[in-house]
């Protein structure tokens, strides 16, 4: 009659849950420094989208009015994300992510603005 008791228990014992929860960390511990890089990533891919915004709307302008156009009314067409400010000097300048302090620099072809 013990023997019957015995077969009718059912779980998981101590080691095998310990084993689990050690198997689990060995994975997070792992895979957390990727998923760190990719807030670094995703805020460069931010500037980089801001950076071909700014020179497609210079292209797209010097190609309807076939002038070049002052800088400023050119940023004034691009939307840029929260956090991204652009300083500017004779068609080219610098777009920063101020919450990341990362930057990239960019410039225009010389026909398309004027500042």
């Amino acid at each position: 009659m013990n023997t019957q008791f015995r077969k009718a228990q059912s779980g998981f014992t101590l080691i095998e849950l310990v084993v689990v929860i050690v198997i689990l960390g060995i994975l997070a511990a792992t895979a957390l420094p990727k998923l760190q890089s990719l807030d670094e990533d995703a805020k460069l891919a931010v500037l980089d989208g801001s950076v071909a915004a700014i020179q497609s709307a210079a292209a797209i302008t010097y190609a309807k009015t076939k002038t070049a156009n002052s800088f400023t009314a050119i940023q004034a067409q691009v939307v840029l994300p929260t956090g991204v400010t652009i300083s500017t000097a004779a068609c080219s300048g610098v777009v920063t992510y101020s919450s990341g302090g990362q930057t990239r620099t960019f410039s225009l072809d010389g026909s398309v603005c004027s500042n």
